[in-house]
């Protein structure tokens, strides 16, 4: 699919232009909690230039509809909406781990009452772990962020085609030093770096850094709560 549009009891919730990425939409203020739920999901496959990759810049045909699921998540009223890991200085002797959280509330944070607990791990092995305060402020309409720098990371392989190592960055939400959500928010991330000729390029989601050039991929990763305070939409 190129484009879809989401409603639920004929109140439109959106657009979300994209098919390669997941997104979601809260549906909990427009849910008849008495009686039954009618959620529609249209999809526009149609080539669109103002979303890419179509604009008449690629060769092949697309096919469309949804072919993935579609959920229905329960979760609490303060939780991890994503977040992006994104490796740092990966070809020095002190490589690290950027990792931008973003928390979605429905209420005004208050001051130290919540902590990031972000950690990097290899397998069931933990390399490195940092737990910080939220200081994280929201920016319009968007969710509140804040970016956590995960150091001393220990011997670090570097992502080759020929040995595709693979880490795991796990993000847990705390309240009082307590899990808020028990799924957390976590993802499987590389350690490479891609030279095109004289110009270097990552891709939009943390998945950097080969010792030779590599093709590029790249998945957000979202959160998998559970609570019982907010509900919204979801595709995998």
């Amino acid at each position: 699919m190129t484009a879809s549009t989401v409603w639920i009891n004929e109140q439109k919730l959106g657009e979300y232009k994209g098919g390669y990425t997941p997104f979601s939409f809260e549906i909990t203020s427009h849910v008849d909690w008495s009686g039954d739920n009618v959620l529609v999901v249209h999809v526009d496959s149609t080539e669109r230039p103002d979303i890419p990759p179509f604009g008449y810049e690629v060769d092949y045909l697309t096919f469309g509809g949804i072919y993935r699921d579609i959920n229905l998540r329960i979760v609490p009223a303060t939780h991890l909406e994503n977040i992006f890991a994104r490796p740092m200085d990966v070809l020095s002797d002190h490589p690290s781990v950027e990792v931008q959280c973003f928390l979605d509330a429905t209420t005004a944070i208050e001051p130290n009452r919540y902590a990031l607990s972000v950690e990097l791990r290899d397998g069931n092995r933990v390399l490195s772990k940092t737990v910080a305060p939220w200081q994280g402020a929201p920016q319009g309409t968007e969710p509140a962020s804040q970016t956590v720098m995960l150091h001393n990371l220990g011997a670090i392989k570097l992502w080759d085609l020929k040995a595709p190592v693979l880490y795991t960055v796990h993000v847990q939400l705390l309240e009082h030093d307590a899990a808020v959500d028990p799924g957390s928010a976590s993802g499987r991330r590389s350690l490479r770096t891609a030279a095109f000729r004289s110009m270097e390029r990552s891709s939009s989601c943390a998945d950097l850094t080969a010792t030779r050039p590599s093709p590029l991929s790249g998945r957000r990763c979202r959160d998998a709560c559970s609570g019982a305070t907010r509900i919204s939409c979801a595709t995998a």
